[in-house]
């Protein structure tokens, strides 16, 4: 399911319009970008939580092709998402 089909799916079980729907999707995913980039934690109890990780610096040498090639990703900031354990026995 994408993001149409999800927002059409729950348009189709509420009394609420696609383009509202729509709207409130949109503006949960801005909040959630906003807080965690803040540095806060969003907790939805029943579905997830999101939180801001760092992923530090990595690097290595890869040895593909007979040659040694040093490599490095930058440190970085990402979005951590938990699901809930609502979802760890799906059958």
């Amino acid at each position: 399911m994408n993001k149409t089909e999800l927002i059409r799916a729950i348009s189709d079980s509420t009394d609420i319009s696609q383009k509202n729907t729509a709207a409130v999707i949109e503006t949960m995913q801005d909040i959630i970008k906003t807080t965690v980039s803040d540095g806060d934690k969003v907790s939805i109890t029943g579905f997830a939580s999101f939180e801001k990780k760092r992923i530090p610096t990595k690097s290595g040498v890869s040895k593909l092709g007979g040659t040694e090639k040093k490599w490095s990703t930058p440190e970085k900031d990402v979005i951590k998402v938990s699901l809930s354990k609502t979802y760890s026995n799906i059958e």
